[in-house]
This record gives structure tokens, sequence and C-alpha cells, in this order.
């Protein structure tokens, strides 16, 4: 075997490797805005799935197991379930072996929720929100929901998709107050610069951008503009407005596959800062 072709095998082994893997990274985020009724709550964050012909069954089980053990408290979807360029029967076809896999994640006390992706409007809002609560996860479409624990609340918003789901924060926080610890879910990360700190946004979660999926440390050769021109990439970022986990995502877009940019899911624990030591 020639050097080239050794070299093109272990490439395309870790390219593989890479691309089907599955990390869950684990995230403290501390807040002292948050009620001590919620300190030590787990979320989990899963984004960008594009399930599909390139996708692994298999390996979304194995998510689902991962996602029991951790006992999560809250679970939340971050928009874009399917590939797209597919017929709507294959659409249908995948979105429904994507659901009958995400319903078998033991409810958490406070609930599954998701957004919408840009991939995810060739079905209309309510046949999205028909799928999902199928599978025991609740749309947030420009909605707002009040958590409650004993006596206190907090709040979780979701906007739709910023290209093609009109996003209306005012409208998913109404009749909220802005003194009340708040979770934004937005599948492009983008949209935080719409909101402002008076908004009273603690923290965003966003997904789309796959970590530019395909990087040879940091230079980003084949990511589209669109994309190459996000001001946020990927992991955890501070803005004036509020903190942001910008996630990588489990799935692929075109090449489908990825490089130097591993899919992850992710658990984050949210404690009040007047508890530092628990």
């Amino acid at each position: 075997m020639t050097p080239g072709l050794a070299f093109t095998g272990l490439l395309a082994s870790y390219i593989a490797t890479e691309t089907l893997s599955l990390g869950f990274e684990r995230t403290i985020i501390r807040d002292q805005q948050l009620p001590a009724e919620f300190h030590n709550l787990r979320v989990v964050f899963v984004s960008d799935i594009h399930h599909g012909p390139f996708s692994n069954v298999s390996r979304l089980r194995r998510m689902v197991s991962k996602i029991n053990r951790l006992q999560p408290d809250l679970v939340l979807f971050g928009g874009d379930y399917l590939t797209k360029y597919r017929s709507h029967q294959k659409l249908v076809s995948d979105y429904i072996e994507l659901l009958g896999i995400l319903q078998k994640i033991r409810p958490p006390s406070l609930g599954c929720y998701a957004v919408l992706g840009n991939h995810d409007y060739d079905f209309s809002i309510d046949f999205n929100r028909q799928q999902l609560q199928r599978a025991g996860i609740r749309l947030l479409h420009n909605q707002g929901v009040t958590l409650e624990r004993g006596s206190a609340q907090i709040r979780l918003d979701g906007v739709g998709d910023m290209w093609f789901g009109h996003p209306d924060f005012a409208l998913a926080h109404e009749h909220t107050d802005k003194k009340t610890f708040t979770i934004l879910l937005s599948h492009q990360p983008n949209f935080i610069d719409r909101l402002t700190p008076q908004d009273g946004v603690n923290f965003v979660l966003a997904g789309h951008t796959h970590g530019s999926q395909i990087t040879f440390f940091r230079y980003q050769p084949f990511v589209p503009h669109r994309i190459a021109a996000y001001d946020y990439q990927v992991g955890l970022v501070q803005t004036p407005q509020a903190r942001m986990l910008v996630s990588p995502g489990i799935g692929n877009e075109l090449p489908y596959f990825r490089f130097c940019s591993p899919p992850k899911a992710h658990l984050l624990i949210f404690k009040t800062e007047h508890q530092p030591n628990s």
C-alpha cells in the first residue's frame, strides 16, 4: 500500500468515526437570578438532528438511552429535525421514524419542548406541532411557558426560525415579569442581536451552524457565506443581551460528514450563585 492510499484510508476512517460519534457536553451555568428552588436544574439540549438517509437509527436510540440515564428535569430541542431535498412522502416517513425514537425519552418533571429550524417548514406549523406532541414534545412557536417548582417560577420561551418562522420574542414573552429568570430557545443564534438587555433574557440556546461542520483548525474552506457570516459559530458566548450556548448539533447537511467539528448534545446544570459549593 502506498503512503497516499494509507493516508486516505486513515482520513476516511477518522471522518467516519467523528461523523458517527455523539458526545454529551456537560456545562455548569451560574446565575444569581435563578430561584433557589431551581438550583441544580438539569437541562438536556439537542439540536440539528437532520434525520434522513444519512442518519443512524441505532445512534439515535443510544442518544435517547443516554438522555434517560442523565435524568434531566427538562429536555429541549433546537430544530432541524430532518434532512431536506427529499420527497414529501419520504420526509413524513423520516419524521414518524424519528419521533417514534424520541418518544422513548422518559417524561422529565418539567417537560420536553422544541422550536423549529429552517429545515422544518416544508410542513405547516400545525403539522409540526401535532407530530411533536405525539412524541410528548411541546412546540413553542413564538410562545412561552412558565415552569414551576414549589412557589418559584422560571420562563421558557421559543421563537420561530429567522428565515421562515417570523420570530416574535415579544409575543413569546408577553405577560411575563422582566425579573423572571428566562431561557430562550432560538434555532438561529443571530436572533440574539434582536434582543436588548432590557428584554430580561438570562440564557439563550441555539444551534443551526453545526459548528461549521468542516474545519481545518478553525479554517473553514467549505462553509457557505450565510453560515460563515454568523458572529456566533459554536460554544458559550457572552453578549450584552444574554449568555448563549450555540450547539454544533448532532446531524449533518451536505456533504453529510464532519471534520474537526464533532457532533454534540448537551447537559446544562443551572445553579444559583447563592449556593456556589453545590
